[in-house]
């Protein structure tokens, strides 16, 4: 089998009573997703064994509405009882029966209000087959999901990492149940609920490196109260608790090298081509683990998981102990990645086609990545498109699809394109903030953070005028008490204080790390347009807190205002002594660059 029909199955051990129906388009223009909100009539039942999973609706009738137990009951329950644990996986040797060829089954609808997987549990309900009674489990999957997922940021420490099953065991969740449910039916419901949380918990954390679509649901029944748990099973290669443990070690290493070499780009988009050209570069797809679902589901069990996992993408190149990957791996290892830098990718899946790509969050948009097909092609068509329900990404995940939101995605073409999760769309300083990211002039606190809200200081201020002003080479010269040699903002004071742009305090410092205040903010940009004359303005008039300003950045307030580079509040006040945002200081620097 080509790349192209990758092995990734998620059927379930038993049979599911649901045929899903998949919700999910795409746009070829950059359209923010602040401007549409998901629409629940677009969900449908997910997979099941004996009951239905819905989304909540206000024309539910008969609802039940259960009881979270405290941590300390929840606890007592499961002390004194084994309960009954029941294994799901993803089987390799099974295939849904939906057709890629004819299209997979999907509609034209769309959603955006996608965040990731887990944040959209809370809103589920289930029903048992033969009951009417719908049970309000969204609030303890969401509570399950988030201990899970707590305990698994702990790595080598974590109870999931660990194996260890009474602190997994701690980890679920104890509600009460409708009188009317019986075992049978409770005993569904867990599997079904819990099977969901752990799928959530596998596409939602990176971390979880070596248990990939592989868990036991445990549940005990003790009168009206149920308790739910799960425990994350592992593949070939993550069995021993040892290797595992070495082979975090040595992925944390490689990570982090990794990272570090993107680090010399500030910007999202280069970080994205980065790790896309890094994991094609050190990368051959596996051909022996995934051309075939039977030959698959051998090699995950009996030779290596590696090639489902992040693992198999970044340490194949360095350990040859260390199977090379499947479109799993080459997926996994690049949404471990850009969580590294704080770009927020998940994972996206197609069942019929046996694949498995990403989808990430870029600003106000999001956008489909498939580094497999990129590697495979060797172009870069799959980079920042619209791929979802486009040829081999139709989504069709029978654990997902039909009741989360997937978000509506969008062709980033361009570094261009404001990659900050933090500015909105509607927020009414993102023109100028576009406009000093366009000239490089400020970047963001992170690759996908502006700060709009921060404070800026000293030193961070007078670095965006040296940016403006190309980065002119200047000597050291130990003018500040807080200032010396080889510092980030080193060359931006000295050119700044060389060049008569800014001053110093009385006491022989600079004032690194000082929050920049208004009036001085407009005196060094006064200064760095070199005084230029302007109009006068009757300041005492026009603002109420105009005394406030000192006599030496009086003529700089005075030119701020009159070219319309500082202006008031709608109180009349043009607060001299506070301090600046960022998204001010970008305002201001827009209106002179």
């Amino acid at each position: 089998m080509k790349k192209r029909l990758t092995a990734y199955v998620l059927a379930m051990v038993l049979a599911c009573s649901c045929i899903p129906t998949a919700f999910a388009a795409e746009t070829d223009q950059a359209v923010p997703e602040t401007t549409e909100s998901a629409i629940s009539s677009l969900y449908a039942e997910a997979p099941c064994q004996s009951g239905t999973l819905t989304v909540a609706s206000a024309n539910d009738s008969n609802v039940y509405e259960p009881e979270i137990l405290s941590q300390a009951q929840h606890e007592k329950s499961v002390a004194g009882s084994e309960g009954e644990l029941f294994t799901y996986s993803k089987n390799y040797s099974e295939e849904v029966a939906l057709s890629e060829e004819n299209g997979g089954m999907t509609t034209t609808s769309r959603a955006s209000s996608f965040t990731s997987y887990g944040a959209q549990l809370n809103n589920l309900r289930y029903q048992a087959s033969g009951n009417s009674t719908k049970v309000v489990v969204g609030p303890a999957m969401k509570k399950m999901y988030d201990r899970y997922k707590a305990d698994i940021l702990k790595g080598t420490s974590g109870a999931v990492f660990n194996e260890n099953l009474m602190s997994l065991r701690n980890l679920g969740v104890t509600l009460t149940i409708p009188y009317n449910y019986t075992d049978s039916q409770v005993r569904a419901l867990s599997i079904d609920c819990g099977w969901v949380v752990y799928r959530s918990l596998d596409m939602d954390c990176p971390e979880m490196f070596y248990s990939n679509g592989y868990s036991s649901m445990g549940w005990i029944r003790d009168g009206s109260q149920l308790t739910i748990y799960l425990v994350p099973m592992f593949r070939a290669g993550f069995t021993s608790l040892s290797t595992r443990k070495s082979l975090k070690t040595q992925l944390d290493n490689k990570v982090a090298e990794i990272v570090k070499g993107a680090s010399v780009y500030s910007r999202a988009y280069d970080k994205i081509k980065y790790f896309d050209a890094w994991l094609c570069s050190h990368n051959s797809y596996n051909g022996d683990a995934g051309n075939s679902p039977s030959s698959a589901d051998y090699y995950a069990e009996k030779i290596s998981g590696t090639p489902w996992s992040s693992v198999g993408a970044i340490l194949s190149s360095s350990n040859s102990s260390v199977k090379g990957p499947v479109c799993e791996g080459y997926s996994r290892a690049f949404q471990l990645l850009c969580s590294k830098v704080g770009i927020q990718a998940t994972n996206v899946v197609s069942d019929s086609g046996w694949h498995m790509w990403n989808n990430l969050r870029y600003g106000n948009y999001w956008t489909g990545m498939d580094v497999t097909w990129n590697d495979d092609s060797g172009t870069k068509n799959y980079f920042c498109k619209t791929v979802n329900n486009t040829d081999g990404h139709y989504l069709d995940d029978a654990d997902f699809y039909t009741w989360f939101t997937y978000p509506r995605l969008s062709v980033i073409s361009s570094s261009r394109i404001l990659p900050y999760y933090d500015v909105p769309g509607d927020f009414w300083g993102r023109e100028y903030i576009q406009k000093v990211y366009d000239k490089n002039y400020m970047v963001g606190t992170d690759c996908v953070t502006f700060g709009p809200n921060n404070k800026v200081t000293r030193e961070q201020f007078v670095q965006i005028l040296y940016s403006m002003a190309g980065q002119p080479s200047v000597s050291y010269e130990a003018r500040f008490s807080d200032v010396p040699a080889g510092k980030w903002y080193t060359n931006a004071v000295m050119w700044a204080s060389q060049n008569g742009v800014v001053n110093g305090y009385p006491n022989g410092t600079f004032g690194v790390g000082k929050a920049i205040r208004r009036q001085d903010l407009a005196l060094i940009l006064y200064n760095y347009k070199n005084q230029p004359a302007a109009a006068t303005i009757d300041l005492d008039a026009r603002f109420v807190d105009a005394d406030m300003i000192y006599d030496y950045a009086y003529d700089a307030i005075n030119w701020a205002v009159a070219s319309g580079v500082m202006s008031g509040d709608n109180k009349g006040k043009l607060n001299p002594q506070g301090t600046a945002t960022r998204a001010q200081t970008a305002t201001m620097i827009s209106k002179i660059a």
